[in-house]
């Protein structure tokens, strides 16, 4: 997030600011968000960002397609189709496997997006809230990805990551340009705060007090884990800066908690009498498992990779609590269907 919306405003802006500086100005104002404003600042600023980002972007689109006089000639075959093969960043056989339990994930456990479902005043308003946010997702959005970026190389040839940065600064009247570089800022901003304000609450609720000191001053705690994570984002920001994709390359990193947390939640929901301590250790064993084929031995793509993960995960934990906690797993479904 750091990386990504620093370079959009380097380039929009076309500014001689070193990536690295618009980076930490995002991280100090984002974790200043975090300690001060909490979840309450993250749900109004969202609000108010994200009908403007979601307003502008759709203007984007027009306005570039506008720009090449809604002419897609001379842009290669393969820009124009979503069935990659095996070269591309997402053969389409990875549908048949990793991106299945990819989009489980994202649609089922993103912290996210169940961070804000949970923090509605009802159930009822909250599930509003997530088919709105899923209209949205597979109708406005796929749009707004794809279109900017076939113009962009259009215009510019192949510039990576920068694309829609420049495609921004030339479609955009210059009166419009602030308000856009506005609303990514404040998205950006409530982006990194909403991370951090779980992580941090996932460090000091789950593992500092229970495990490490019970007694802890927890303002402080707070504000020293905070800025411990700020750091280690920042400390990212140039290895995303060599990446030829970001998109790419935080998908595959992510596969690293993605794919054994959701073997958790897939252990609890379709089965009975797993030992708690089973399930944890096979999401320990699933993330050194992924690093293994991430860092060390890759004998397929990483999305296919992430099918064996989940898989073996699954199995470890059955595996662990039969025969380790000595339960007798069966599977029985917590939601049955028909």
């Amino acid at each position: 997030m750091l990386y990504s919306g620093s370079l959009f405003i380097q380039t929009m802006f076309n500014v001689d600011i070193p990536l690295m500086l618009i980076a930490v100005a995002f991280a100090v104002v984002g974790s200043a968000y975090a300690v001060l404003g909490g979840l309450r600042a993250v749900a109004v600023s969202d609000a108010y960002s994200g009908v403007l980002l979601l307003t502008l972007g759709v203007v984007v689109v027009i306005l570039s397609l506008a720009t090449i006089n809604f002419d897609l000639s001379g842009i290669p075959a393969e820009r124009l189709t979503m069935i990659g093969d095996s070269s591309t960043p997402v053969p389409w056989h990875t549908l048949l496997t990793g991106m299945v339990f990819i989009q489980i994930f994202y649609w089922g456990t993103n912290q996210t997006i169940t961070q804000r479902a949970m923090a509605s005043p009802t159930v009822e308003e909250g599930q509003k809230g997530v088919l709105a946010a899923a209209a949205i997702r597979l109708m406005i959005i796929p749009p707004l990805v794809v279109i900017p970026g076939i113009v962009s190389y259009k215009l510019f040839g192949d510039v990576g990551d920068a694309a829609f940065g420049l495609i921004v600064r030339e479609v955009l009247p210059l009166w419009l340009s602030g308000a856009f570089a506005a609303a990514i800022a404040a998205a950006v901003l409530t982006s990194v705060n909403s991370v951090l304000n779980s992580s941090t609450t996932l460090w000091v609720c789950d593992i500092h007090e229970p495990f490490i000191n019970p007694n802890a001053d927890l303002r402080r705690l707070n504000l020293v884990i905070t800025v411990s994570f700020v750091l280690i984002g920042l400390a990212m920001v140039p290895i995303y800066a060599t990446a030829d994709s970001i998109i790419n390359l935080v998908q595959e990193l992510y596969g690293l908690l993605s794919m054994p947390i959701l073997s958790a939640f897939i252990v609890g929901l379709l089965f009975r009498d797993v030992a708690a301590g089973a399930a944890i250790t096979a999401v320990v064993l699933g993330v050194f498992l992924y690093a293994f084929f991430s860092f060390v031995w890759a004998p397929l793509h990483y999305i296919h990779m992430m099918f064996f993960t989940v898989i073996f995960c699954v199995l470890s934990a059955l595996a662990i609590s039969r025969f380790i906690f000595k339960t007798s797993p069966k599977f029985e479904p917590a939601i049955q269907l028909g």
